[in-house]
């Protein structure tokens, strides 16, 4: 017996932020959330490889590496300029800081 994939809910009018996005399991996860409809930021380490990921998705690149703090602030303020409200935060592989678990539900800048 073979599984079948599910398409997944429709993310269209969704704002998604996917780290870990330059490759692995976080491109194929930004290239499944495009796919479905959700405008994804794809964010990533190396310049060349988010680049890459963006333009064939259809995303907007966001280089940032979260072991420099200024990196990580620049880019929060990078996103909420970019995007009124962020709606989904996807981190492919676990983190100490969020254990791996999606982060659902509007961000915005008050």
């Amino acid at each position: 017996m073979v599984a079948q994939e599910t398409a997944g809910p429709d993310l269209t009018g969704r704002t998604v932020v996917v780290t870990g996005a330059s490759s692995g399991v976080g491109a194929a996860a930004a290239a499944k959330l495009a796919a479905r409809g959700a405008t994804v930021a794809v964010v990533g380490r190396s310049p060349q490889r988010t680049v890459e990921v963006a333009e064939r998705i259809g995303a907007e690149p966001f280089v940032a590496d979260f072991a420099r703090l200024d990196d990580v602030r620049e880019l929060a303020g990078r996103l909420l300029d970019r995007y009124p409200v962020i709606d989904v935060r996807r981190a492919p592989r676990p983190r100490p800081n969020r254990c791996g678990m999606p982060m659902v539900g509007a961000f915005a800048r008050s």
